[in-house]
């Protein structure tokens, strides 16, 4: 009898503490409900949780003047080396001609593929050029790039991409403790297929990105094991980037964001539309199959202009 009084006088401290903690993060679950957050923390919560996202799909319409440009696809984050996928629907029309077609991208394990498809490309002029790179999959390597430009630094490439985790981290951590999104309007709830979100009309607060981007840069720069980059961190430097930030004219823009995952699902500014989906989902992409590698096509270019 005793041992029992043991056992019990042992497992009610137990239970109380389950009991308490069952009702501490009962309590902050409900205060979160009762006292909602302002739209700017929103918005800013919304903006972080987009650069920490591992993936999304995308799908975009640009349109400005004679141009006309949609795009859909999607990124994966999720490893060391970035993935991405994107078709372009192209139709621009310039002084030196038109081109109207689609151009697929993909991008895995550092390299870039890409393919323009199109019948209707121009045939004569600066843009005729293109028919050598049209309806065929091209692929670029990095390693490659210095071969036809020589002050192009790969490595620098590489440590970005390497180093590109990281600083999505640091601007998402810095543009929600900043708040550097402003709101000017909640304009109410809209439904956006099958999600519920809020409309926010905002604006760049350039006092507070001013303030944020020399930090978020100097953590950048701490992130990277380029040497050039950091540099180019002086002290002349961030004050010229603080002074161009404050000079600089910012448009405003529409956002959508999600209830209650506080996810970006939409961003409009000036002739620019984005839908985001698909958060944190896997992103399959597949390597091309008999790529041509732009060297051989840049070297049949060359060799066929008269010397």
């Amino acid at each position: 009898m005793e041992n029992i009084n043991h056992s019990r006088r042992g497992v009610a401290p137990i239970l109380v503490l389950i009991g308490v903690t069952i009702l501490v993060a009962g309590g902050a679950v409900a205060w979160n409900y009762l006292t909602p957050q302002s739209p700017d923390k929103i918005v800013a919560q919304a903006v972080s949780n987009f650069f920490s996202a591992r993936s999304f799909a995308y799908n975009a319409d640009f349109s400005s003047g004679e141009e006309n440009v949609s795009a859909n696809g999607a990124i994966d984050y999720s490893s060391e080396s970035p993935k991405f996928l994107g078709v372009f629907s192209v139709d621009i029309s310039s002084t030196v001609g038109s081109l109207t077609g689609e151009l697929e991208s993909r991008f895995i394990d550092d390299i870039l593929y890409l393919n323009l498809k199109s019948n209707s490309l121009p045939q004569e002029g600066i843009l005729a050029l293109v028919n050598l790179f049209a309806n065929q999959w091209l692929k670029i390597e990095f390693s490659d790039l210095n071969k036809f430009n020589p002050e192009t630094d790969t490595a620098e490439i590489e440590n970005y991409l390497s180093a590109n985790k990281a600083i999505r981290g640091i601007i998402g951590k810095h543009f929600k403790n900043g708040e550097i999104f402003r709101v000017e309007e909640e304009v109410g709830e809209e439904v956006l297929g099958d999600v519920t979100t809020t409309h926010y009309k905002v604006y760049i607060d350039k006092e507070r990105l001013a303030k944020a981007a020399p930090e978020i840069y100097a953590e950048i720069v701490k992130a990277s094991s380029d040497e050039a980059v950091k540099k180019e961190a002086q002290p002349e430097f961030l004050d010229k980037m603080r002074d161009d930030i404050l000079s600089a004219e910012f448009p405003n823009l529409d956002l959508w964001v999600g209830r209650p995952d506080h996810l970006l699902y939409k961003l409009e500014s000036e002739g620019l539309s984005i839908a985001f989906s698909n958060y944190n989902k896997p992103v399959a992409i597949d390597v091309p199959q008999g790529a041509t590698n732009i060297e051989e096509i840049l070297q049949t270019l060359f060799s066929t202009v008269p010397q």
